[in-house]
Parts: structure tokens; C-alpha cells; sequence
């Protein structure tokens, strides 16, 4: 059976397990590789199917583009740009821009515009390619700081100071030569490596038969085509000219597609506004429902967001992200054992769903249920999903069981796989310090706060750690920090308190556990409450003796 655009957007643009922003590139040819223009050249240069086939490839794709394109595009004097000297990178974009070969992959944030390419050639099939672009397992971004460094080098070799073999995403600027095209084709790059790997993109089929029906609705509903992408002004006003259809007025696919790039570009807002659009013309379309659920839990507007999930599945009971997103809606209000029924909906559906095992093992937690957790914690893990989040969240269910060093394991592997992650550190100096192990504790908290300065909590539990061990004087500095940072801490008030009482300072640790029972009291920290009044009574005791 034929497909629509809109078919077609529901397949590219379907909700992934892992939450990203997401990238597309439409080849005419099903059948060529994700592999760059340059990656091509040298290769039909050397007469041969591979890279693997082509001595030293890598040393020679560095060299290409230094010796090749940007040594000689700089000699011809084409690295300015209105008497600003252009990066090597900015060179390269300028050279991709009028169709040199290149290291740059041309993706966009439209997946209206990756269709278009993909339908081009009516005699084989082509295909739409999607990439997270904020995967960090899979791409490094490119920073400003090397867009405008000299010398590509570092990006563009397996080799490169940077120890990673990841190709590299670059945003450009609409700026130069290239800026018309980067605007309007909504242009971002994958760089630095001759091809991606097959297992960090999804790829959907174009089918030959579609592609002349396709190209149509695609120029005269939605006013992509070659005029519009390739041209600036020109572009602009043709395919405004009389004869061609508003693109939007009364069309819910319109409104649809325009939400979702409201959403990735993250103004969450504008994506429920045209969601609402989509829905005025077209109330039993179930994505948009279930689109402006996930806009509306990203402004937190999560009992709305669960409205809009019931409607989705309302319209299309068997949609497995609606309950899932459901459940972690109510999961963040707290309704954990109705989020639990949402997720146990899901994996019925869909029973190798690593994330949603994920998000069953929170509400689990939340419940206290923490063995249970840890079994969807741990079947997560057994369906691949190795991620530090799950670790973190199995060490603390082990931790909230008393199973501590289970959980340094735990904890230990989250460090391991986000070393640069201050919850990971964090959670397991709690960990220690709950066996006694207070030195290797405050080694813990110390990567916390280095990690995150502002880490309220690390200082306050570092402080207890350093009155365990008798240094009183550094765990107040601790304590009087973390009230700095977050001066509503009931806890961090009444331990100042206790390491000064200690040292004789009572006036001082009076003070300290009078804030800490104003506060406690005004949380509604009942033992909290009960072990203050006792502390100053005990201070009153000893005063009067």
C-alpha cells in the first residue's frame, strides 16, 4: 500500500526509547554508506570498495582535506570572509556549500527536508537516516573553540588528542558563503570520521513507487523544494509566489511537524501551542495528543501531560510510549503504584523496553518495595541498557537495604562509565561512610564538590564524615558551607550544632539547633523535631548543673 508524507514523518520521526535531539539525512540511494564525499573520492581515487582496502587510510584523509581542499583554498584566497580569516572548519563548510568533497556529512534538523533528498532519483529506492545528536556514547559536540582553531586535524583523525574514535557534530553559524543554505536547510555536520557506524543510526526505506507521489505533496503542501533550500531570498519568494498553495492553513500535518521542531529546538511552549493547532483540525490524531504530553512534562505541567496521555491511548490503545510517559508522569507526582500499572501496560506491549524497566524500578523505589527495584534495575541491565543512571539507581535501592558494598559495586561502575558525574561520587561516600569508612568517604564527597561546586548536600555529608573522625573545626567550615549554598538545611544546621557543642562553643551551638528546629519544625521533620528539643534541653541541663 502507498505511503503519505505523513506516513512516512510517523516512521522518522518515531519516539525512541532514549530521549535525544534528534538529526536526519535523506540519500536518493538506499544502497550507498553513510560515508563522506571525501571518504568517496579517495576511494574511487584508489580504485577500491573500502577503507580497510587503502594503506595508512586515516593518515591519508587527514592529508586530503590539509593538502587538497583548505592549503590550496587558502592560496586562491577564499579563507576570507569580509576580511575575517576563516577556521579551516569554516573553509571546509564553504567548500561543501558549492559541492566539493569533504569530510563534512550533511544532516538537518527537518525531517520534511531529509524526505525531499531521500525521494530524488525515481529508479531505486532512498532512504532517511536519524542520529541522536546528543548521545555522548556516539558523537562529540564540536566546541567554539574548535571551530575557529586553525588546524582540523584533531577532529578529523581516529588518532587525535582527543582519544576518541566518535565523529564530531558541528552546528555552524549562518554566516559566509555557506549561511544561506545552513538557515535554510536547517543544516548541522557530522565530521571527523570517514563513515558512522551502522549501530548509532535508525534507517527507514523510501520506497521507489512513492517517490514521484512524495515529492509532490512535499512541494505543494509543505513548500519543500529546490528553490527553497538551495536559494536565499530568491527561494523565498518564489515558492511564495501566487500560484502556490499556503503551506499551513488548515493542514493538522502542518501544525504537527512545525511542533516537533518547536520541541527540538526547545522551546516547549511554542511545540504545545501548534500541538493544539494539529488538534483543532484533526482531534483523533493520537501523536499529537501524546506530542503534547512530552512538551507539557517538560514544563512540568504533568497532570496536564497526563491528560493528553489518556487521549493518546484513547485513540490508539496499544501505544506503548503513551503508557510509558504516563507512568512516569505519575511517577514525579508521586502516584507510584498508578505509574506502576502504566509500566506494567508498557512491558505487557513491549517486554524488552530496558528504559521502562528503569523508570518501574523508581516508582518501586519510591514505594519501598527496593528488591523489587533492584530485579528491574538489574533486568535493565541484562537488556543492554549499561547506562551510569542504572547503576546509581540499583546502589541506592542496595544502599536503602543496608547492602552496602553491593552498592559500591554499583557505584562504582556508574564512576566507571560517567567519571565526570558528582552524583556517582556522591552516592557512594554515602555508602562508606555508612561502613565506617570515613577517609575514603571524604575522598568521595571531595570529587563531588569538584565536579559540582554547588553540591550543598557533599558538604554536609563530608562534615559528618570529618566529625567522626574528631576534625571538628574543618567539619563546621563543611557545614557553614552548606548553608551557604542552601540555607533552608534543618540537618546541616543541627550537625554545626553538634560539632560546636563539642568544642565548647555552646552559645554558638544553641543558636545552630534553634534554626534547625524552626525549620525542621516548619517541614514537618517530626524526629527531627523531637531530637533537636532534646539536644537544647540537654544544653539547658548542662548549664544549670
Amino acid at each position: 500500500m502507498s505511503k503519505t508524507v505523513s506516513d512516512y514523518l510517523a516512521e522518522i520521526c518515531e519516539k525512541p526509547s532514549v530521549p535525544g535531539v534528534f538529526a536526519f539525512r535523506g540519500q536518493k540511494d538506499s544502497r550507498w554508506p553513510l560515508r563522506s564525499a571525501a571518504a568517496r573520492r579517495i576511494l574511487k581515487h584508489y580504485q577500491v570498495e573500502a577503507e580497510n582496502e587503502v594503506p595508512s587510510f586515516p593518515g591519508i584523509y587527514v592529508d586530503y582535506h590539509r593538502n587538497v581542499l583548505i592549503g590550496p583554498a587558502r592560496t586562491h584566497g577564499f579563507g576570507l570572509d569580509n576580511g575575517r580569516t576563516l577556521s579551516d572548519l569554516e573553509i571546509l563548510a564553504t567548500l561543501q556549500h558549492f559541492g566539493a568533497a569533504t569530510g563534512l556529512l550533511d544532516f538537518t534538523q527537518s525531517p520534511l527536508i531529509a524526505l525531499w533528498f531521500a525521494c530524488q532519483n525515481e529508479k531505486v529506492d532512498g532512504k532517511v537516516f536519524s542520529i541522536n545528536t546528543i548521545d555522548p556514547s556516539a558523537f562529540i559536540k564540536i566546541s567554539h573553540q574548535m571551530v575557529t582553531e586553525d588546524d582540523v586535524s584533531k577532529i578529523l583523525s581516529p588518532d587525535a588528542d582527543s582519544g576518541s574514535s566518535l565523529p564530531w557534530i558541528w552546528e555552524p553559524i549562518a554566516a559566509g558563503d555557506a549561511g544561506p543554505r545552513v538557515l535554510l536547510q536547517h543544516s548541522l555536520f557530522v565530521i571527523g570520521r570517514p563513515f558512522i557506524a551502522k549501530d548509532v543510526t535508525r534507517k527507514i526505506t523510501i520506497h521507489r513507487e512513492d517517490k514521484g507521489r512524495l515529492q509532490e505533496e512535499l512541494e505543494n503542501v509543505y513548500a519543500v523544494r529546490e528553490e527553497s533550500l538551495f536559494k536565499d531570498v530568491y527561494g523565498f519568494a518564489s515558492f511564495n509566489r501566487a500560484s502556490y498553495p499556503i503551506p499551513h492553513l488548515e493542514n493538522p500535518e502542518w501544525y504537527f511537524l512545525l511542533g516537533s521542531r518547536k520541541f527540538q529546538e526547545g522551546d516547549f511552549q511554542g511545540a504545545v501551542d501548534n500541538y493544539d493547532q494539529a488538534l483543532r483540525l484533526k482531534p483523533e490524531l493520537a501523536e499529537a495528543y501524546y506530542n503534547r504530553g512530552v512538551a507539557k512534562d517538560a514544563l512540568g505541567r504533568y497532570d496536564e501531560a497526563i491528560t493528553d496521555y489518556d487521549q493518546a491511548l484513547c485513540h490508539q490503545p496499544d501505544f506503548v510510549p503513551a503508557y510509558a510517559n504516563r507512568g512516569s508522569a505519575k511517577n514525579r507526582l508521586g502516584y507510584h503504584q498508578e505509574a506502576i500499572a502504566d509500566y506494567n501496560q508498557a512491558l505487557h506491549r513491549r517486554p524488552d523496553d530496558a528504559l521502562v524497566y528503569v523508570n518501574r524500578g523508581s516508582a518501586k523505589g519510591g514505594l519501598g518495595r527496593y528488591d523489587e527495584a533492584i530485579a528491574d534495575y538489574s533486568q535493565a541491565l541484562h537488556l543492554k541498557l549499561e547506562g551510569a543512571e542504572v547503576y546509581n539507581n540499583r546502589g541506592n535501592a542496595k544502599s536503602a537495604l543496608g547492602r552496602y558494598e553491593e552498592a559500591i559495586a554499583d557505584y562504582n561502575q556508574a564512576v566507571y562509565l560517567k567519571p565526570k558525574d558528582a552524583l556517582a561520587y556522591f552516592n557512594r561516600g554515602n555508602a562508606r561512610g555508612a561502613l565506617g569508612r570515613y577517609e575514603e568517604s571524604i575522598a568521595d564527597y571531595d570529587e563531588a564538590i569538584r565536579l559540582k561546586l554547588d553540591h550543598a548536600l557533599a558538604y554536609n555529608n563530608r562534615g559528618a564524615a570529618k566529625s567522626r573522625l574528631g576534625r571538628y573545626e574543618e567539619a563546621i567550615a563543611d557545614y557553614s558551607q552548606s548553608l551557604r549554598l542552601r540555607p533552608d538545611h534543618a540537618l546541616a544546621y543541627s550537625n554545626r550544632g553538634e560539632a560546636k557543642a563539642v568544642l565548647g562553643r555552646t552559645a554558638e551551638a544553641r543558636s545552630d539547633f534553634e534554626a534547625a528546629l524552626a525549620l525542621a519544625r516548619e517541614a514537618g521533620e517530626v524526629s527531627h523535631v523531637a531530637d533537636v528539643e532534646r539536644r537544647i534541653q540537654e544544653l539547658d541541663d548542662t548549664e544549670q548543673e
